[in-house]
């Protein structure tokens, strides 16, 4: 199983380099901008670091299956950053997920779109909001999703191969949930990954906030 996962990750890699300077065709219908906007839901946990606080709140997600090699096939985890998510976009990623036989997942980060845990987004209600609190969630909603396909191809304990994807924050998340959870991935893609911390840097609180008042 290792072998055939560390394949995988050279392909992957080699197939990137391949068509880094090609032009992406569509892997979903003509005209479509993405290949699926079909919502899905999970319970999610508000705080990860308290004992005593067991809060939830409901996390909107996405699945894309039409090219996935099951059972055994492996699972992108695209990551939604600092934005509403609506959906998995057809882009680059969809010609490798046929490429591989990939399931794609997208859950939306926590406080965007329609997955924000408070209706009010006062200073005590926003302390939930970081990148710790996002890297977790992301790692419970790998757990959440590998025990559905589980339950979905009816077996217990398997472990498809997952990669996780971003691009600019999502890429840092990307980055660091790889060093983070080693054992829930096999390799990460973090395209653009801003993992170097700016004192101060005013500009992104402006990025952050607009998305959050739409």
């Amino acid at each position: 199983m290792m072998g055939s996962r560390v394949r995988i990750v050279f392909l992957l890699l080699a197939f990137l380099f391949a068509r880094a300077a090609e032009p992406i065709a569509a892997a979903a219908p003509a005209g479509s901008r993405h290949l699926t906007k079909d919502e899905r839901w999970m319970n999610q946990r508000l705080d990860h670091f308290s004992p005593t606080d067991h809060r939830q709140f409901k996390q909107r997600y996405f699945e894309f299956l039409d090219y996935h090699r099951a059972p055994g096939g492996p699972v992108f985890l695209r990551i939604c950053g600092e934005s509403a998510c609506d959906g998995i976009p057809n882009d680059y990623l969809a010609v490798l997920a046929k490429k591989f036989g990939a399931a794609v997942v997208t859950p939306e980060h926590r406080y965007y779109g329609k997955s924000s845990p408070f209706k009010q987004l006062t200073t005590e209600n926003l302390r939930f909001l970081s990148s710790k609190q996002a890297l977790f969630d992301l790692a419970v909603f790998r757990q959440y999703y590998q025990e559905s396909l589980n339950a979905r191809y009816n077996r217990s304990g398997f472990d498809n191969p997952w990669f996780v994807i971003g691009v600019s924050y999502s890429g840092a998340l990307s980055a660091w949930f790889r060093l983070k959870f080693p054992h829930l991935t096999c390799g990460s893609l973090a395209s653009s990954g801003v993992v170097l911390a700016v004192y101060n840097y005013t500009d992104f609180d402006k990025q952050v906030d607009s998305p959050l008042r739409a």
